[in-house]
């Protein structure tokens, strides 16, 4: 099917003088780099060298109005919609973290205790949360079982979700420096070849690092970062430029480590380890490979986008990325893979800077909004007993056995207590599921991104919306800038796909990054995603086919 699509590149992702006549690539590989905000890289593109953005924005199809289509704007949930292209009550990842009813507790999207860490220590992972099938778990399954997927990440989530069920996960252990997988996709141990990087303790080579401006005379100087007063970054490093990683231990030195572009070195040189231990793209059919690159995510929380920091990671991770093409080049051939390159979520500013340039912003505290809805609740209902039995942002989530005991109705809790979150500095919508569900009541500019991003069992009773440029999240203190919203600041995202066959453009049409799964899925002639309802990509070449959806 694909050869029948793919005509010959006129200018192929190698520019290659002549191309061959198109097969279906040897190796996908799908690149996310975690906050990477939709106009950064038009902004920075004079800064990079030409194997590495560039060699993507000058020969792919670039999509300049790239924004996801749901309002959680996290790193979890962003990773699941671009590996499934489903709506979150079809892929189930809510958050990074939601509250879970049946337990009474608050739950991480990967955790799973029946599968424990193999090589390190660690709670036990796997995609038990994750209810859809992935693009990497539909290629293994279109070839019988043949072909293999993989995903590489510092975090431990942007790799077990890509991964889905049939790839295998890796990811840097923040505690040892090595990287780790866990007994559900690795249930007869690490493969010999990770444990060899381990024992190399190849992060250790970053003890006495400093992180100085990539280029010189780049505005990644000291007195640049001198004027950012409200950066809130680790310890061990400076506020301004040069940035040393003098680290007491491997704990600190690793937590230092994730907020330095020299985090994704670590991860893109594994994975290139990854590709050639592996042979992914050599024994015939289609492989696939994920990398999440997270240091952009790290250094845009603690800088915040405007940062020097933030300009200089992208020049830096614009080499690093140079280096990991080559690799695959030499390892499959430069017209034999596929690139795709986006982001989970985008960026605000920092509230503080914005405040101090007269502009609208807010910082809320979690703990005191809940504090403040429990009170008004209790007033508005004359019971002594708290109604909320947690806050995870963006929900607020009911004591269901206490609203019974009281004689409550539950709808008319949520409601009052939606009502009530309306009042509130920086809150610009606060709906109930019921609301939702039904589609009443909502906000038009809001309502299909809030219904995108709702799940009938982990979103909360009551969601609110913040209002622009309001940091919102669980550690109200802990970073300068924060993602999370549905405005545009964070659901617009850079979104490329390059490869044979397919000819430089620019689609500026608004499109859903969940459009990468059905589209690479009808590009290799394999099922869509089991919960896939995102449409396919304009402006992709396609094959003839029924369903194009």
């Amino acid at each position: 099917m694909l050869a029948r699509l793919l005509l010959p590149a006129l200018i192929g992702f190698a520019h290659a003088a002549n191309s061959s006549p198109a097969t279906p690539p040897a190796l996908v590989l799908q690149i996310t780099v975690d906050q990477l905000r939709g106009d950064m890289l038009p902004r920075h593109r004079d800064g990079f060298g030409p194997d590495g953005f560039r060699r993507l924005l000058d020969r792919g199809i670039v999509f300049t109005r790239a924004h996801h289509a749901a309002a959680n704007t996290l790193t979890a949930s962003g990773h699941a919609v671009l590996v499934t292209g489903a709506a979150t009550a079809d892929h189930g990842i809510v958050a990074n973290d939601w509250h879970d009813r049946a337990l009474g507790r608050a739950v991480y999207c990967v955790e799973d205790e029946r599968f424990p860490i193999v090589g390190g220590p660690g709670r036990g992972r796997s995609p038990r949360w994750l209810t859809s099938s992935t693009i990497g778990d539909e290629i293994i399954a279109a070839s019988g079982g043949r072909a293999r997927a993989f995903a590489v990440a510092a975090k431990d989530r942007a790799a077990i979700i890509p991964a889905g069920r049939s790839g295998r996960a890796l990811w840097l252990s923040d505690a040892t420096g090595a990287f780790v997988g866990s007994t559900f996709h690795f249930r007869e141990g690490l493969p010999s070849w990770v444990e060899e990087w381990n024992q190399r303790r190849v992060f250790a080579r970053y003890r006495d690092a400093v992180w100085r401006p990539f280029r010189t005379g780049s505005p990644s100087a000291e007195d640049a970062s001198a004027g950012n007063p409200h950066a809130r970054f680790p310890a061990e490093l400076r506020r301004v430029f040069p940035h040393p990683l003098a680290a007491r231990s491997d704990a600190v030195l690793l937590a230092s480590l994730a907020y330095t572009p020299f985090s994704d070195e670590l991860v893109a040189e594994f994975s290139t380890e990854l590709l050639e231990r592996e042979q992914l793209g050599r024994r015939g059919g289609t492989d696939y490979l994920a990398v999440s690159l997270a240091a952009t995510d790290y250094i845009g929380h603690a800088w915040g986008p405007e940062s020097a920091e933030y300009a200089d990671n992208l020049a830096r991770l614009d080499a690093t990325l140079a280096r990991l093409f080559a690799a695959v080049d030499r390892a499959v051939g430069a017209d034999r893979w596929l690139a795709v390159l986006s982001a989970d979520h985008g960026v605000d500013d920092i509230p503080e800077s914005r405040l101090a340039a007269g502009r609208p912003a807010g910082r809320f505290n979690p703990a005191a909004l809940r504090a403040a809805a429990s009170a008004a609740l209790r007033a508005e209902f004359r019971v002594e007993a708290d109604l909320i039995a947690a806050f995870v942002p963006p929900g607020f989530y009911l004591d269901e056995q206490r609203v019974r005991d009281a004689g409550l109705d539950p709808r008319a809790v949520a409601e009052r207590l939606a009502a009530h979150l309306r009042t509130r500095p920086g809150v610009m919508a606060a709906y109930t599921v019921a609301q939702i569900q039904r589609g009443e009541g909502l906000d038009p500019g809001l309502a299909p991104l809030v219904r995108r991003a709702a799940h009938p069992e982990r979103s909360g009773d009551v969601v609110i919306v913040q209002a622009p440029h309001w940091y919102l999240y669980p550690d109200a203190e802990g970073y300068a800038a924060m993602h999370g919203s549905p405005h545009d600041y964070d659901t617009h995202v850079t979104l490329i796909l390059a490869g044979p066959g397919l000819q430089p453009a620019k689609v500026t049409t608004r499109v859903d990054p969940g459009g990468i799964a059905p589209t690479l899925a009808t590009l290799l002639g394999v099922r869509k995603p089991s919960g896939c309802s995102a449409a396919v990509l304009p402006g992709v070449p396609l094959p003839a086919g029924p369903d194009r959806r």
